[in-house]
């Protein structure tokens, strides 16, 4: 009796640890799934601002109206995939089946990045439109079966030897079908599955098979187009919201536009109409504030307009920056002898720190470069920089003098996070009678 009460207890602690492991699996797959979501939603996000988009990630610019910042794809997504090469299908067909694998994490990875009360509850009533990750999966799946159809139909066109069955019927179907609304459609769906059913002696399948595949291929195109329309309502939405925002803030008709305004963030000040990522950056540079002898620098040179290999891909923009100069007193010998501390002399410039933000570098292997230019002036020098594709060249005049190039006496060149930091301190003058 004893040995049955210990094989029992002995049972009953493996059963529990079968369980706790049992647990502890699903947690790590459910935290192995988030992560991968995660780096799904990041990549196409990344691939939606710097303008690398596929086809699949033009078709979700439309519902990621957590990307406040960018400017959904207009065109109904089976125009799209109907103007689309075998090439361009077969890849499409792919990134769709990893839409489908991520769409339930979709609510919990992209959440919008702002405090703004009403563009959160515009996100909250798109997501209402889907519900739950099963409407947004069912929307990718007619994407799938749209793409995989005119696949079909593309190959079969490449191919004279085929004959196309179904396009002998397919006109006089569209003709009974056109403007149909999409309950029609599905209840004509149920009634051809019911004639397959029961299974006719003077059925012809091939026939309502090629009606079924239309009839489904059109069901797909409606929903896809109804979703399409319900997001861009949500975005002329958003749209309208930001207009009455900014006509708030600045005093201005909704639609008017100045691009030399500037808006404060926490203390800095940002120019107006600057995006996330630039804002992101400078204040991150801000906080670190200024030292006793460091003051704000933006003598800027304004150079003639110049046509980059690029532009007609990319709009040419400026890049930002957030720039210091460091100023004090130099106390070499002439100044020790004819001033003192209660009557210093004047203050010269001892460096300069430069701070030049390229947050949506095109090429990303790209790293920024700095090139010195003379002037007329034999004490004055352009300092002129140098990056691609989105942004254009940007010059500082600074003073001309000798840099230290110790990383103990200040220099620093790096290139990190889309900020470029140029930061040197001139070489001490050495007085000579």
């Amino acid at each position: 009796q004893r040995a049955a009460e210990r094989a029992a207890r002995e049972e009953e602690i493996a059963a529990r640890r079968r369980l706790a492991e049992q647990k502890n699996s699903r947690e790590w797959e459910q935290r192995e799934e988030d992560f991968h979501a995660s780096q799904h939603f990041q990549r196409q996000t990344q691939r939606l601002m710097n303008r690398r988009a596929r086809l699949s990630d033009r078709i979700a610019s439309t519902f990621r109206v957590d990307l406040f910042e960018i400017t959904p794809d207009s065109v109904d997504p089976w125009q799209h995939i109907s103007e689309c090469t075998v090439g361009e299908l077969h890849q499409l067909c792919m990134d769709v089946e990893d839409e489908l694998l991520h769409a339930p994490s979709y609510s919990t990875c992209c959440e919008p990045s702002t405090d703004d009360e009403n563009l959160i509850s515009l996100w909250t009533s798109a997501r209402e439109i889907w519900k739950n990750s099963s409407h947004r999966a069912s929307f990718w799946r007619d994407i799938l079966l749209l793409a995989q159809t005119f696949e079909q139909k593309q190959r079969q066109n490449a191919d004279s030897n085929v004959f196309h069955g179904f396009e002998v019927v397919r006109s006089d179907v569209l003709k009974y079908i056109e403007k149909k609304p999409l309950e029609e459609l599905a209840l004509l769906d149920a009634q051809i599955k019911e004639l397959f059913e029961s299974k006719a002696a003077a059925l012809n399948e091939d026939y309502w098979r090629s009606v079924l595949e239309i009839l489904r291929v059109e069901q797909a195109k409606t929903r896809v187009s109804q979703a399409h329309e319900k997001f861009h309502e949500v975005w002329d939405r958003i749209k309208s919201n930001a207009e009455q925002t900014s006509a708030r803030n600045e005093g201005e008709a909704p639609g008017s536009f100045d691009s030399e305004k500037s808006i404060g963030v926490d203390g800095v000040i940002i120019p107006h109409g600057i995006d996330h990522g630039d804002a992101k950056l400078i204040k991150l540079e801000a906080a670190k504030g200024l030292n006793n002898d460091e003051e704000d620098f933006s003598n800027e040179v304004k150079e003639p307009e110049k046509i980059y290999e690029w532009s007609s891909v990319y709009d040419p923009r400026k890049p930002r920056y957030f720039n210091r100069v460091h100023i004090g007193y130099d106390w070499n010998k002439y100044n020790q002898t004819h001033y003192d501390k209660d009557n210093p002399p004047p203050k010269t410039v001892k460096g300069y720190k430069f701070n030049i933000f390229y947050p949506d570098l095109v090429d990303k292997t790209e790293t920024p470069t700095f090139t010195i230019h003379p002037t007329d002036h034999p004490d004055v020098c352009i300092l002129r920089f140098t990056a691609g594709a989105p942004y254009e060249d940007l010059a500082f005049k600074i003073v001309k003098r000798p840099w230290e190039h110790s990383y103990k006496k200040g220099y620093r060149c790096s290139f990190e996070r889309g900020v470029l930091h140029l930061w040197f301190n001139f070489r001490r003058a050495r007085y000579r009678r």
